[in-house]
């Protein structure tokens, strides 16, 4: 069943983790082509399970900092006021994480968002939902 683009926004709104999997894509480690994001068997746990007090700790290779840049991006999306911040070890983590994470998404997404790629501050600016 096809939904129409009220309902389909409806429901991006209401559903993070359809939003994540029908409107972001990820580059494939073994393709390095660009494939829908669909959810591991780890972040699938995580999100399950998640509060809105995690604290992650070192998590390697699972793909629990994708997750999470995708599912700020889209609360920052489509809710107002709305702040993330994702802390790395240092500076150059910090701009490598923007740049191979953040941007790629942003720009790869396949519905439209309004947000401004302030890359030199490793920031993202929602100007519809002011977050």
């Amino acid at each position: 069943m096809e939904l129409t683009k009220e309902a389909l926004l409806k429901r991006f709104k209401e559903d993070a983790q359809f939003f994540i999997e029908k409107a972001f894509v990820v580059i494939d480690k073994q393709t390095n082509k660009l494939i829908r994001f669909k959810l591991n068997k780890i972040q699938q746990k995580y999100w399950d399970e998640h509060s809105n007090f995690d604290y992650i700790i070192k998590s390697r290779k699972g793909g629990i900092s994708t997750f999470n840049i995708a599912r700020f991006i889209w609360k920052c999306n489509f809710y107002n006021n709305q702040r993330a911040i994702m802390l790395c070890q240092n500076q150059d983590a910090t701009v490598k994480m923007f740049r191979e994470r953040v941007k790629p998404l942003v720009q790869n997404c396949i519905w439209p968002m309004n947000v401004v790629m302030k890359e030199s501050e490793g920031m993202l600016e929602f100007p519809d939902t002011g977050s």
